[in-house]
């Protein structure tokens, strides 16, 4: 899939992988992952960098806890401040209260994203996070992106979002993958 390509991401750098269907952004996030190995060269991540995914595919939650005891559990508890983060992604008091498998596709987006930026990782990467979220939900997700201080990989084909996010773009054309500042 890919050509010799020199590419590098930094601590708190927010980047976009962009490039057509099929071009190979799935795989470099497996790659990423460790989840595939590269047939020749290699991929080199900084040795204590543990990369968080989250994928396109809705895994569904657990039903016989409401919204709440999942988070909590999960995330070691809830403090006041990630009570505002949730309010902050629209996922209010009534949301906490709700049997966690209730949810629609698009609050599951938004659980599942609340989640990650609430577990405090370091390097995010997201596939594809818009998928599901109304206009409403779409803005709450583009400022609590905005305000994450972790390094974040976006792939996307919401070019707004990219631009109001990212500071980089790693651009996959004609099977290379360069680096572009915004």
């Amino acid at each position: 899939l890919f050509l010799p390509s020199r590419f590098h991401l930094f601590r708190q750098e927010k980047a976009a992988l962009f490039g057509p269907n099929g071009c190979g952004k799935t795989t470099m996030l497996r790659l990423i992952q460790g989840l595939e190995q590269p047939s020749g060269g290699d991929l080199r991540l900084s040795p204590g960098c543990r990369p968080h995914v989250l994928t396109q595919n809705l895994e569904a939650l657990p039903g016989d806890r409401t919204l709440l005891d999942y988070l909590t559990g999960r995330l070691n508890g809830l403090s006041g401040a990630d009570r505002a983060q949730l309010a902050q992604l629209g996922l209010t008091l009534r949301h906490l209260n709700q049997p966690a498998d209730s949810f629609s596709p698009g609050e599951q987006m938004k659980i599942k994203l609340a989640e990650l930026i609430l577990s405090s990782q370091d390097f995010i990467i997201l596939d594809e996070p818009t998928n599901y979220l109304d206009l409403h939900a779409r803005e709450q997700l583009e400022q609590a992106l905005a305000d994450y201080p972790g390094t974040m990989m976006i792939v996307s084909h919401d070019i707004y979002l990219l631009r109001r996010i990212c500071d980089k773009v790693l651009l996959y054309d004609d099977c290379r993958i360069s680096r572009l500042e915004m």
